[in-house]
């Protein structure tokens, strides 16, 4: 059966308006201002626990860290330091101070606790919360400080045994994300800095 000259028309017709909506849909493409794409975090991969026991013959203490950190260089006549973490973009400040006998006084405990204390809650400008929790450890006492809002440091603590030595570690983080992205980051850090409090010990 022959094809009549109108049904060839028609044909011809309906793919030329498939033809004329497809072309009009890549000029319409092309010509839509591009719009960027909300900014993402980027995806931490956390590594997996293991640790490794600091000591040093200038410090009068030794504990356990993440096996990944790296410790930074001690000065001749101080035990304070730096122990960085690549994978997570953060370090730890590690602090020891030599106490004074005195219960009061300067150079005693309370001294230096108040001392830091008072340092530590000038972040107040920035943080939304900042929470003290007690800690007793077999290396004595002291105080687990948590932090929250878009502060660098996230978690520090202080811990004494009372009589000779303090130790202060404070972790910060060297990236500029907001904290928010690095919730996991930080709660994972935590643990790593209590389980430095369990370990610690005094010589």
């Amino acid at each position: 059966m022959g094809v009549s000259k109108g049904e060839v028309l028609s044909r011809r017709s309906v793919w030329l308006g498939v033809g004329v909506v497809v072309a009009a849909l890549v000029l319409y493409s092309c010509t839509v201002e591009p719009r960027p794409r909300p900014r993402t975090y980027p995806r931490l991969v956390l590594p997996e626990r293991a640790y490794r026991q600091f000591t040093d013959p200038r410090c009068p203490c030794t504990f356990e860290y993440p096996s990944y950190g790296v410790v930074g260089k001690l000065k001749n006549d101080s035990c304070d330091f730096d122990i960085h973490f690549p994978p997570l973009g953060a370090t730890w400040h590690v602090t020891n101070r030599r106490i004074s006998a005195a219960r009061r006084g300067p150079g005693s405990r309370s001294d230096l606790y108040e001392q830091y204390r008072r340092l530590l809650y000038h972040h107040t400008q920035k943080a939304t919360e900042i929470s003290e929790r007690t800690l007793r450890v077999a290396a004595g006492g002291g105080t687990f400080f948590e932090l929250k809002g878009q502060v660098p440091t996230s978690a520090q603590i202080f811990l004494s045994d009372s009589t000779r030595h303090a130790l202060v570690v404070a972790f910060y983080f060297t990236t500029a994300l907001k904290n928010d992205s690095l919730a996991p980051v930080i709660t994972y850090s935590k643990y790593d800095l209590s389980h430095l409090a369990q370990t610690l010990r005094w010589h």
